[in-house]
């Protein structure tokens, strides 16, 4: 694919997620410009955003720690180690201990 066709790409799956994808102020091409950036393609985006992970940076953060979408995403009774990076509510560097205990 082409830079500008994976762009496109990506904005598609943003737009498939929802508000929690892209949220409310920010700029759709450039939350697909992070996607990107982050060396992510549509595809694996779409995986994260499944898990629940709704930023770039944190999914970067969990992939170069080892860690893919499964090892972090939302459970049916609590929300899982990426929701929770996203929200604030624990820092990456706890996630990715917790992860890699089996947490």
């Amino acid at each position: 694919m082409t830079a500008e066709k994976d762009l496109e790409v990506m904005v598609d799956v943003l737009l498939s997620f929802g508000r929690p994808a892209y949220g409310q102020d920010e700029k759709l091409t450039d939350v697909a410009l992070e996607w990107l950036e982050a060396r992510f393609s549509p595809d694996e985006a779409g995986q994260w955003l499944e898990s629940s992970c709704w930023e770039a940076s944190v999914a970067r953060a969990f992939a170069d720690a080892q860690l893919g979408p499964e090892d972090v995403a939302t459970g049916y009774s609590q929300p899982g180690l990426a929701h929770r990076v996203c929200m604030g509510d624990l820092s990456i560097e706890d996630a990715i201990q917790a992860a890699k205990k089996g947490a």
